[in-house]
């Protein structure tokens, strides 16, 4: 008899170190082994040598009474030793997340929030599972969660939208704290993305809160994610124009656009014929991400073509109003 025990129990000690060492080779460096793995090797006395006892006694003849209370012993083993290995798994990627986000405070608390949430959803679920081989009837139980369950979505469906919006906002980031971003009427930057709200710092100053669903369900423009930024510009000349000077301004304002550094020209057209003005349509790319710059080439691009406009007798049109007055004789 200790002869056996001792057998079964020398087998389920290389049983354990065996997954140790498949899975820390094949996911692990040595670094993270000790930190993210350590549940595998605190498997110990309490767990198999309730799972040597159990093998054991498949070759004894023992009440039944005995026999129930081992396998029940051993779900419950088994399935606490199975929880605390996905949550050193949960760590482990958590960890992961946590780095990636690159020491961001708003990320890592959101973050640390939803693991504590799924830690708690996995002993609920353990839990039902023991007490289901333990003979339970939870039937009742669950039909009462799910009708509790259903009570609590609907009273708090706004807050569940929000949540999820997070969910989605963590893991898709269409953006991140410290990027400018543009939703619906509002512009500013990102300081806050949390569970229900996130927020924002507008342009004018002042702090704009609004619920994650808000965001996920309306069209964002994230400014931290431009390259280079496009400038339209429509200017109107006079009417007395001549036709060989409309045929000049393209290629002037090619001149000064090509002439300055960080842009690219794009193109420039005699586009149509206005009210009061014959309207020229210039498109340029600024090549920096950063307003400041696409303001100080702008400046520079429009006093160039004033100065040459000025040069070559070409003159703005503005709104003006022609009356003909005739007398009668």
């Amino acid at each position: 008899m200790r002869g056996l025990i001792r057998f079964v129990t020398i087998k389920i000690e290389s049983i354990r170190t065996f997954p140790k060492y498949c899975f820390t080779k094949a996911v692990m460096n040595k670094a993270t082994e000790v930190k993210y793995i350590s549940q595998l090797g605190k498997i110990g006395f309490l767990e198999y040598f309730p799972i040597s006892l159990y093998l054991a006694s498949r070759f004894l003849s023992i009440p039944h009474s005995v026999n129930r209370w081992l396998i029940y012993l051993v779900i419950t083993v088994l399935t606490v030793r199975a929880v605390l290995l996905l949550q050193s798994l949960i760590s482990y990627l958590i960890g992961k997340a946590i780095r990636s986000a690159g020491g961001d405070a708003a990320e890592v608390s959101t973050i640390r929030n939803f693991s504590w949430l799924l830690n708690g959803f996995l002993w609920i679920i353990a839990m039902l599972f023991v007490l289901a081989n333990l003979g339970v009837n939870i039937t009742s139980a669950v039909a009462g969660l799910g009708i509790g369950g259903i009570a609590i979505a609907l009273a708090t469906q706004g807050i569940l939208g929000d949540l999820f919006s997070s969910v989605m906002i963590l893991l898709d980031r269409p953006f991140r704290v410290g990027d400018t971003i543009t939703t619906g009427d509002v512009t500013g930057t990102v300081e806050y993305i949390g569970i229900k709200t996130s927020r924002l710092r507008s342009v004018t100053g002042e702090e704009v809160i609004i619920s994650n669903s808000d965001l996920t369900s309306s069209r964002i423009r994230n400014m931290k994610r431009m390259t280079e930024r496009r400038v339209i510009v429509r200017i109107g000349v006079t009417y007395q124009t001549t036709p060989e000077q409309c045929k000049q301004i393209p290629e002037i304002v090619r001149e000064i656009i090509s002439s300055l550094d960080n842009t690219r020209f794009e193109r420039a057209h005699f586009a149509t014929f206005g009210e009061y003005a014959l309207i020229f349509e210039i498109v340029y790319l600024v090549l920096s991400p950063e307003v400041f710059d696409q303001m100080e080439t702008q400046q520079k691009v429009n006093l160039a073509i004033m100065k040459r406009f000025t040069k070559e007798g070409i003159s703005f049109a503005y709104p003006t109003q022609t009356v003909y007055v005739e007398q009668e004789k």
